[in-house]
Order: structure tokens, then sequence, then C-alpha cells
């Protein structure tokens, strides 16, 4: 699920029409005009290019390949519970991103945005430890994965309010759906090849239901992450500039 975290990164940011005096090659959308969502999907797939290569000039990564260093879900539901831990993440896949739609709802100073894309194939490629219980079953490992993602598509959900004139994000929600996914485990289980097989067949076959389970947890984790990502970046921006 960590994929979804790259490219709901990207979504504010390549709104944006200036940062510290660096100005992006798109005209600004205007609140008051009648084609303002075509608008800013337009925009958003102009920069896209330039996202995805990285903006040097203001310290953002480029976005594909992505590295991402560290994640941990935890979840506890009925009989199963487990803790995992993603780190050493690689993600490619991300250039491939196609927007859909966005539609804004700005009023007085709260702004709401929903953003649907699609993107046909994800690889990610890093190291994981989990430990958790399934019924009175306890399980754990670590090791390295390998996984592909295809046909995803997400819809974004971006909270924010206008504060002396800046752009404060309070929310920055996911939903992905996968219609297919491929997982390899290596070495998860210290050179037992038998557990090893059986975890990646078990993930292989039942990952629909794992991925539904995990979801809401790697729902919240992701909003933290990128509430506070964002922030970083749009405290240097004028709202005036963003949405004239």
């Amino acid at each position: 699920m960590i994929f979804s975290i790259l490219i709901a990164l990207t979504i504010v940011t390549s709104t944006l029409c200036a940062v510290d005096n660096v100005t992006f090659p798109v005209n600004p959308c205007k609140q008051n005009s009648s084609n303002y969502s075509a608008c800013l999907k337009n925009a958003l797939e102009e920069l896209w290019p330039q996202l995805v290569e990285g903006l040097p000039e203001i310290n953002f990564p480029p976005l594909d390949p992505f590295f991402y260093d560290y994640s941990k879900a935890v979840f506890n539901r009925g009989q199963i519970y487990g803790e995992i831990n993603v780190f050493n993440i690689t993600i490619t896949g991300i250039r491939k991103t196609h927007f859909l739609v966005i539609r804004p709802y700005i009023y007085d100073d709260k702004y709401r945005f929903e953003i649907d894309v699609e993107v046909p194939r994800l690889v990610i490629d890093g190291d994981c430890n989990a430990i958790g219980s399934l019924g009175g079953i306890r399980m754990g490992g670590k090791g390295h994965f390998n996984a592909i993602a295809e046909n995803i598509t997400a819809t974004f959900y971006i909270i924010g309010h206008a504060e002396n004139d800046t752009l404060v994000m309070e929310h920055f929600r996911v939903i992905p759906i996968i219609e297919k996914l491929k997982i390899h485990f290596e070495d998860f289980f210290e050179g037992n090849t038998e557990l090893n097989d059986l975890l990646e067949m078990f993930v292989n076959e039942f990952w629909p239901s794992l991925y539904r389970t995990l979801i809401p947890i790697a729902t919240d984790v992701w909003d933290q992450w990128f509430t506070n990502f964002c922030n970083r970046f749009l405290s240097k921006v004028s709202i005036s500039q963003i949405f004239p």
C-alpha cells in the first residue's frame, strides 16, 4: 500500500504557482472561471513531467523512482494482530499517473479538493519486518520483498483552511483500489524456504482480504505523514498565488 504515498505526495505540490520566487510555467486558474475544475486538471497534467524529474530549486526530490525511508503500521482486528515495518522502499511507475478529474470546493476560508487518478503499474521494492498473530498462531519474519501492483485507481481528499494568506493542510486522505497484486518475499525466515514460500503463497492468495483489513490503518498513517509534509511546503506560499 505504500505506493499511494507517492501519488498523494505530488498532488498538492503540483498545484503551486510560485514558491520562494520560483515560478512554474503554467497559468494560474481563476476561481470564478466557468471551467475552473478543467483548468486545475490541465495545469496539473502540464506540471507533472517536471515534478516527476524533481525541482532542485525548491529541494523537491524526483518522484520516479521514489525513495521512502520508513513506515510502520499496527492493526488489531479481532483475532488478527500485526505490526509491520517497511523501510528502504523504492517505487517506480509514478510517472505514468493519469489525472481523471479534480473537484474543487472552496468556501470562504475552507478548501477541499477531490482528485481521481489512475496508474497502470507500480513496482515496489524494499525491506520489511513483521510480527503478529492469527487466532492462536503467532508468526513473524523479516526480509526483502518485491511487489507489482497493476491497474490502480485512487481518490484523494485534500482538506485545508486559510490562515494568514497561507493554506494550512488539515487532512490528506486517500482511498486506493488495486485490481491486481503480486508479491515476492525473499529470505523472510532466515533461510527456511518452505516457510518463505508458504508466506508468499498465502499473501498472494488472500491479499484482497488482507488489504481490506490493513487499508483503514494505512490511511490514517498516510494522512498524518502527508499533512505534515505538505504544510512544510505550503508555509512558503501565498494563497493568492495558488488560488487567485
